[in-house]
């Protein structure tokens, strides 16, 4: 049975590595998206300083940072980012993968405002050198997503991102974060 779940995923994410670009969403677009899901599921973040920044990188999309220059401000008045990659723009996931995946994002920010400068630098320690703690915390931030019944968005956003890793890569994605197949066990017992 396990294998049968697995080549059924083969398929599907084989079909999604075809690189289908028929979606692309503006800047101004994903601006947008950011603030209704800033306003709609996290409405402690109101007056939040929270900005879209470009991320170059091969194997990452989106993430969270914060403003090196308000870093020892207090929790609440730091600026905070949302950094997009490029690749983004020229052929993007899916509106439904797109408000998951910042719901996963934006709940990383809920958590860095309840750290004091001294409690953040130990979490980006840990974070750093740990990759357990790395791994737990990031499928942590995933059930963010699903117990707001992301589930579908969650896997289209993993396919999607799939398709552009490489071998190694995608191992280490398959690792921290939740993939398809944990994705419908955790809804299938998690209902």
């Amino acid at each position: 049975m396990k294998l049968l779940v697995f080549l059924s995923y083969l398929l599907v994410s084989t079909a999604w590595s075809q690189n289908d670009c028929s979606v692309q969403i503006s800047r101004a677009e994903l601006r947008d998206a950011i603030s209704q899901i800033k306003h709609n599921y996290f409405p402690d973040l109101k007056d939040i300083d929270l900005k879209m920044e470009v991320l170059r990188s091969d194997s990452y999309f989106f993430q969270t940072c914060i403003k090196t220059t308000t870093v020892f401000r207090s929790p609440l008045k730091r600026t905070y980012g949302v950094q997009v990659n490029e690749k983004v723009f020229e052929c993007s996931p899916t509106k439904k993968a797109i408000e998951a995946i910042l719901i996963h994002e934006i709940s990383h920010i809920r958590d860095y405002i309840q750290m004091n400068l001294l409690a953040l630098e130990r979490f980006a320690v840990r974070y750093a050198i740990d990759s357990k703690f790395h791994a737990r915390y990031e499928r942590q931030t995933d059930e963010a997503a699903l117990k707001l019944g992301h589930a579908e968005g969650l896997k289209e956003y993993r396919f999607w991102v799939y398709q552009w890793l490489n071998k190694k890569q995608l191992k280490a994605k398959r690792r921290i974060y939740f993939t398809p197949e944990e994705i419908d066990y955790w809804v299938k017992n998690n209902p």
